[in-house]
């Protein structure tokens, strides 16, 4: 989002001159290739530009698929694959999330939404106003079509939330009005914030050690979980894969594309079960409250093989309960 930002910052003013259109799509190209989810502002650059300055907005598309070109190009060249077999890797997708995340979003930028809807009725014909409107409604359905995939978490809505900042502060400045109106609209617009502070006031990040000791506990418990499985021989299976690089052994297994590898029939997990069942790991590592991130087969296996040793805030630790003959 910063290099989008900064393509898109480059723009806002005119002249666009061709060097500087072609600073931007590099930026924007660039962002992509950092996540590929990062192509809103980009997208709604180019419409706003359709209205704005046509030329630019034609210079800008036509920069940033040749730079988008050669950066696909060299992917394959470094790689040997194409760069969407590799992003677009088995996912399940359940609408439900997508409601559950659109609930606890709206909780945070309901009162935005609603500035953006009263600069719609009141400035539609002012160009800032169009472009906060054009690239908050790609970011809301990008986010939401984004939403609804496992795994996929607040920040694709992250194009949104920048949106309606702008929007925001578009409606202050264009329907603040006089001073004291001004200040009733800061103060409804950041009532959101001041909402989920006074929720989180109980959290740690409140308290002094938090920030003069910053992680000191969570290190320690992890420089010891570390150690654990240091100490085991042979292969491990960890879903938190920096336990095992720490811990100086290969990542056996990435979890979570592997587990929806399995969940949606696009891989199958016999050798994995199989190595599971023979006790071939000295150390099974899972996150907290995720007993099943391999799905039921894997399940079964390990509740067959492997015993619990311990559970921490790290993790479940498991060992085989009869460990494998070594030679």
């Amino acid at each position: 989002h910063a290099l989008a930002m900064g393509g898109f910052l480059i723009l806002l003013k005119a002249p666009r001159t061709g060097r500087r259109v072609g600073a931007a799509a590099l930026l924007f190209a660039l962002a992509f290739f950092v996540k590929h989810n990062v192509a809103v502002m980009a997208a709604a650059t180019v419409l706003w530009l359709f209205f704005a300055d046509r030329k630019a907005a034609l210079r800008l598309a036509g920069a940033g698929l040749a730079f988008l070109a050669a950066g696909l190009l060299s992917f394959r060249l470094a790689y040997g694959v194409s760069f969407f077999s590799v992003v677009a890797s088995a996912r399940s997708y359940d609408p439900a999330l997508t409601a559950a995340g659109l609930k606890a979003w709206l909780g945070w930028n309901g009162i935005a939404v609603l500035a953006l809807a009263a600069l719609l009725l009141r400035r539609r014909r002012d160009g800032a106003v169009r472009l906060v409107l054009i690239y908050a409604g790609l970011g809301i359905f990008v986010g939401l079509v984004f939403l609804g995939g496992a795994g996929v978490d607040a920040n694709a809505l992250f194009d949104a939330d920048i949106a309606l900042a702008l929007a925001a502060a578009l409606a202050l400045d264009r329907l603040g009005g006089t001073p004291r109106l001004a200040g009733v609209t800061a103060l409804a617009l950041a009532a959101p914030v001041l909402w989920g502070a006074w929720q989180a006031s109980g959290n740690e990040r409140f308290s002094a050690a938090f920030w003069l000791a910053p992680g000191r506990a969570e290190a320690a418990l992890s420089e010891s979980d570390i150690a654990f499985v240091r100490a085991h021989p042979g292969p491990a299976l960890c879903a938190l894969p920096s336990f095992c690089t720490w811990a100086g052994k290969p990542v056996a297994v990435d979890f979570f594309n592997a587990g929806e590898a399995f969940k949606t029939g696009a891989r199958s997990d016999a050798d994995l079960v199989r190595r599971i069942r023979s006790g071939a790991f000295s150390v099974i590592q899972l996150d907290p409250g995720a007993p099943a991130p391999l799905g039921q087969a894997a399940a079964a296996a390990m509740a067959a093989a492997y015993r619990l040793d311990h559970a921490d805030d790290c993790g479940s630790f498991y060992v085989p309960i009869d460990p494998p003959a070594r030679d």
